[in-house]
């Protein structure tokens, strides 16, 4: 987490399982399940309600997948 008096921006990265780059694109889309996310009985719907409460405030979420393994999520809202 990093707040620079005009932002508040957040970072979370795993050394899990990843997701690929095609699934990264989409994984803020409603209802977009990755192929773990059925299998666990999610909605697919976090990511998303996340997206639209991040930008409705203003801010922006991305992810970034890694080649091998892993990925990162954050977003960055003005303070």
């Amino acid at each position: 987490t990093v707040f620079t008096g005009s932002a508040l921006t957040v970072i979370v990265t795993d050394d899990g399982k990843g997701i690929s780059a095609i699934e990264a694109e989409r994984v803020f889309d409603a209802f977009y399940q990755t192929e773990d996310g059925i299998k666990t009985g999610g909605a697919g719907l976090g990511l998303s309600i996340v997206k639209n409460f991040v930008e409705l405030h203003g801010g922006k979420v991305w992810v970034e997948p890694w080649k091998d393994g892993g990925s990162t999520f954050g977003f960055s809202m003005p303070a």
